[in-house]
């Protein structure tokens, strides 16, 4: 879908030489991939905490009527813990906040679960301390599975930019290559019709005109060989400008644009 668009507004922004239309429409799809994300966050958030709050519905319950404030609570705590976080990680559609929004449900449910364990009597000094430090341990997984998580997001972010300016770079790339090539055949037939002409006016005995003409097909000539000169800096001035449009339109390939704008740019030369 965006190839079919990139591809139709490239086509219909004529003469586009400074790519004022190409850096407009890579703000508009950046814009609206921002949005969609946005969405997606959202909607995560919304889905997940739906979720945590159904699957660990009886685990609040509990903590409500104060079943685990008794002699070995704090183990029965734990385990109905464990059981609802493993229920909720097997739940499909969580989409991309699964482990940040439980990593926060857990964080509010911290002092708690240390109320609870104060509270166990069955348990001694050292064995209370070495709970504690387990619960520690669990939230520092927490804290990285989430970490995790937001990394991929960000990997999948980045390889979404990438393509999204390979795209834009390879359309534009492919109608400059068209005007060039337009551009070109355009002088070729106005070149070969002044010969023409040129050639009736030397047969017909007009040697002045032909002379005359002469200069308007040296400049049709060096109009040519000019459109051909500057065809590489050209196109180099328009990655360039691409190029730094990404930057800020794309920051999260900012380190390989160079390289990616390199390896297209030496497929044509």
């Amino acid at each position: 879908m965006e190839k079919e668009a990139v591809a139709i507004f490239i086509n219909n922004s004529f003469k586009d030489e400074d790519q004022k239309y190409q850096l407009e429409l890579m703000k508009v799809v950046q814009e609206e991939y921002e949005k969609i994300c946005e969405r997606n966050y959202k909607e995560s958030q919304k889905s997940c905490e739906s979720k945590i709050e159904c699957i660990f519905a009886p685990l609040e319950e509990k903590i409500r009527d104060g079943s685990y404030m008794t002699p070995g609570g704090y183990k029965e705590y734990c385990n109905d813990l464990k059981l609802a976080t493993s229920e909720y990680r097997s739940e499909g559609g969580r989409g991309v906040k699964g482990e940040e929004v439980l990593k926060e449900y857990l964080e509010r449910k911290a002092s708690i679960g240390e109320a609870i364990l104060s509270a166990d009597q069955s348990l001694t000094e050292a064995e209370q301390r070495a709970e504690a430090e387990q619960a520690r341990r669990e939230a520092s997984e927490r804290e990285n599975r989430a970490m995790e998580e937001q990394l991929v997001v960000q990997e999948r972010l980045r390889a979404d930019q990438q393509r999204t300016y390979e795209e834009n770079v390879n359309q534009l790339m492919e109608r400059m290559e068209r005007d060039s090539r337009n551009a070109i055949a355009e002088h070729d037939r106005v070149l070969q019709a002044r010969l023409k002409e040129q050639s009736d006016l030397l047969q017909q005995g007009f040697d002045d005109k032909a002379s005359q003409m002469q200069r308007e097909i040296d400049a049709l000539k060096d109009a040519k060989a000019q459109e051909v000169e500057n065809r590489p800096s050209f196109i180099s001035k328009a990655l360039d400008t691409v190029g730094t449009a990404a930057t800020m339109f794309l920051p999260g390939i900012f380190p390989k644009i160079g390289g990616m704008a390199l390896k297209l740019f030496s497929k044509l030369f």
